[in-house]
């Protein structure tokens, strides 16, 4: 097993930012998140059911003297963002960095000149939401020192336009919704038409794996876009604002054979949230594995957005021992799987999955923890 100790980022964040700038004046530590069920759904209008990571993004930030972000990123280096004009000459890797002061600029929030340390404890690329949680982080710290109170669906929204609209993601509103309000042994139901969120405690006795492949994907490379793209055209012929609203059988009708796999998807797994919810709700497992099985099937045959590795890494959780359920997770392609586990199983089930997983070149790595609290802010 290869697991990243929750906590190592903020250790080495705070001793980096200490040498090289100060005390901070602000710290922030955001969440990934892995979703259970309820992919692809979110800017469809439709219910998600996420859950906060224990790994996270950790941002040391001090106020400074001048008109810039003076940014260091472990892994990365180091770049200077201008307040004026934070977009210009910026590095690929601090865009969205550089996003996050344009959104503020642009929504009439100041943003004072600051010295940001940046690490992380997140795989990078593997579907658990690092882009959101850095950015959650970079808008956490930067109100903070601003002297802004903003509210968890404010400042998710802030980040979707980051990636919407400066990093160039249709992505949806899930992920920086949960990294923002998430609460610690709860997955966090959203109702994505009216960002309404529910709260519901997961049995002490289940744990979340979440199984990297050691597979990478770009969102940015199209084939997020296609699928949201004829998501909205599968809409458009049905005669709905979305496909929330879209009746099964009138899907089955859509002449266009790819609209209406894609379309097929995002309606059966609105129900499936709502079924598993109603099975972690009763401890049902019987019914927690059949629809997380569903689930995986539906991205893979008519979302296509499963991959060979991932296919490899959910045969091999759903065969591991104390497995409740497993299937692919994130906007697919390659990345992740998540799998709910007895928590009295986990060491014999990371094995397992090692064990059992082949992918070519590529190595497993898996991490299990309960769910954990969105983001934190301490001064």
């Amino acid at each position: 097993m290869e697991a990243t100790p929750a906590g190592d980022a903020r250790t080495r964040v705070l001793t980096r930012h200490a040498a090289t700038v100060g005390t901070p004046h602000v710290i922030v530590n955001a969440p990934g998140r892995v979703n259970l069920i309820g992919e692809h759904t979110d800017y469809n209008d439709g219910y998600v059911a996420p859950v906060a990571l224990a790994m996270g993004t950790t941002v040391a930030a001090s106020r400074i003297t001048g008109d810039h972000l003076r940014v260091t990123a472990a892994g990365f280096g180091d770049t200077v963002i201008n307040l004026a004009d934070p977009m210009r000459d910026v590095p690929e890797w601090a865009q969205h960095i550089a996003g996050c002061v344009a959104v503020c600029a642009h929504h009439g929030k100041d943003v004072v000149a600051s010295a940001l340390t940046i690490d992380t404890d997140l795989p990078v690329g593997a579907g658990v939401s690092s882009s959101a949680a850095l950015e959650i982080a970079v808008l956490s710290a930067l109100a903070s020192l601003a002297g802004h109170e903003i509210t968890p669906t404010a400042i998710a929204r802030l980040a979707q336009k980051v990636e919407n609209d400066w990093v160039g993601v249709p992505s949806g509103i899930m992920d920086p919704l949960v990294i923002a309000g998430a609460r610690a042994g709860h997955v966090m139901v959203i109702d994505c038409a009216d960002l309404t969120m529910t709260h519901t405690p997961i049995n002490d006795d289940i744990t979340i794996a979440v199984l990297d492949t050691g597979t990478r994907r770009r969102l940015a490379d199209g084939a997020y876009g296609d699928r949201r793209d004829a998501c909205e055209r599968a809409a458009a012929t049905l005669g709905v604002a979305s496909l929330r609203t879209a009746d099964l059988d009138a899907v089955n009708t859509l002449s266009d054979p790819l609209l209406r796999r894609r379309a097929r998807h995002v309606v059966t797994e609105n129900a499936r949230v709502h079924q598993l919810m109603a099975a972690v709700a009763d401890g049902d497992t019987a019914t927690m594995r059949a629809v997380m099985a569903a689930g995986h099937a539906s991205l893979r045959d008519d979302f296509e957005v499963s991959s060979p590795a991932l296919d490899a890494i959910v045969t091999s959780a759903v065969a591991a021992p104390g497995c409740v359920g497993a299937r692919m997770t994130g906007g697919g392609f390659a990345g992740c799987a998540v799998a709910l586990v007895h928590r009295e199983a986990t060491a014999a089930f990371t094995t397992a999955v090692l064990d059992g997983y082949a992918s070519g070149d590529h190595r497993a790595r898996v991490w299990c923890g309960p769910p954990a609290a969105g983001v934190t802010i301490s001064t």
